[in-house]
């Protein structure tokens, strides 16, 4: 269940800052705030589809 919600979170973000990005391509919102959202939310989305099951030690 927690790697759906973070799936979904990460979907979300990504979407929104691609929208948002756009608004900043028509000149809506200054595109010095959109691009480093869009970079970051493509990162997080990444990371939380290429996240490795590692061992991390007996607890």
């Amino acid at each position: 269940m927690t790697q759906f919600v973070r799936l979904a979170i990460g979907l979300a973000l990504f979407i929104f800052a691609v929208i948002l990005n756009l608004f900043g391509l028509m000149r809506i919102a200054p595109i010095l705030i959109t691009l480093p959202l869009l970079f970051i939310s493509i990162y997080l989305l990444l990371s939380f589809l290429l996240q490795r099951h590692t061992f991390r030690g007996f607890k």
